[in-house]
């Protein structure tokens, strides 16, 4: 298969795919902030599968069709590539699930370096591109202050898809993917961080990556205060289950230097949550994505306090 061919393919499958995944979370209605959008993608907690030569290859022709065009962005090749490397690959498996296939970093320093010499990422930044931003590993501080643009915008930031969504904390977690290179912005999250919305617990993942342990004091006692205010024997409800989510998020940005402090996320994983069981309504579930939080601060004896963190067939809420 000649490359332009490949490429011709590649572009499709980058558009479907960001088609398929803005089609599955939600039908946008007014009002609506994508609760935990901003935890999916950018601190990556799940397994992933080491790339296959075919598969390596694929993602070394995005870069490829990228470094092309090195003097304008938009076009319609661009932007299929673009996708496509927002998402990643997802390879199918005999056991459910598909598991994403890891991303070669190589590629994503390349694009970083393409969208900074053409100074790209101008007009109105789309989900997407945010997505691929917080996959570069090391990122200009161009590219970072183009995430922070949004980030910290006075007005909420839409996507032109879903234009009542507000993708302001998808853009402040991954200034926290950034870690140290998001240092600029730590004094203003710092000062917007709550537990109220997903723009005050996105502030909390910025503070929790750059800032120092009285910051991760501050995000365990608003986790503690957020589960002390509601009985113990009381379901958590889905908004009250992605706070906390959200929250406890901001300690797999810190890494092991957190592990002082996710006495909550514990807490947490001993209280069943509602999941969304689609057409059979509400479920009552443990909080499975908690036992990657223990695993990413190294609290691995901890993690096998919980049976259903070591049970593959256990379900994820929803």
């Amino acid at each position: 298969m000649n490359r332009f061919l490949q490429a011709f393919l590649l572009v499709g499958v980058g558009i479907a795919l960001g088609a398929w995944l803005s089609s599955s979370q939600g039908n946008g209605k007014k009002g609506h902030t994508p609760e935990l959008e901003q935890a999916r993608l950018y601190k990556s907690i799940r397994p992933c599968a080491e790339p296959t030569s075919e598969e390596g290859k694929t993602f070394s022709l995005a870069a490829d069709v990228l470094e092309q065009n090195l003097r304008a962005e938009g076009l319609w090749l661009d932007i299929g590539v673009e996708k496509f490397l927002a998402h990643g690959f997802y390879r199918a498996t005999d056991k459910g699930l598909p598991i994403p296939v890891c991303a070669p970093q190589s590629i994503y320093s390349r694009a970083g370096k393409v969208i900074t010499q053409r100074r790209g990422l101008k007009g109105h930044i789309e989900r997407y591109q945010l997505e691929l931003a917080a996959r570069i590993p090391d990122p200009s501080p161009y590219i970072v202050d183009r995430v922070g643009e949004v980030a910290f915008s006075q007005e909420p930031h839409s996507e032109r898809e879903w234009p009542y969504r507000d993708i302001r904390p998808v853009a402040r977690s991954v200034l926290a993917n950034y870690g140290k290179h998001a240092l600029k912005y730590l004094e203003v999250a710092r000062a917007q961080m709550s537990d109220e919305d997903s723009l005050g617990t996105s502030a909390s993942q910025i503070v929790g990556a750059a800032g120092d342990d009285s910051d991760l004091r501050r995000v365990e006692m608003l986790m503690s205060q957020r589960l002390a205010s509601t009985p113990q024997e009381r379901i958590l409800s889905i908004d009250e289950r992605n706070r906390l989510y959200e929250l406890a998020y901001t300690f797999t940005y810190a890494g092991t230097r957190a592990i002082a402090h996710v006495g909550p996320v514990k807490t947490l994983m001993t209280r069943k949550v509602k999941s969304n069981a689609t057409i059979f309504g509400l479920v009552d579930l443990n909080p499975k994505q908690m036992c990657h939080v223990l695993e990413a601060v190294g609290d691995f004896k901890a993690l096998a306090d919980y049976d259903y963190c070591q049970d593959p067939k256990y379900p994820y809420p929803q």
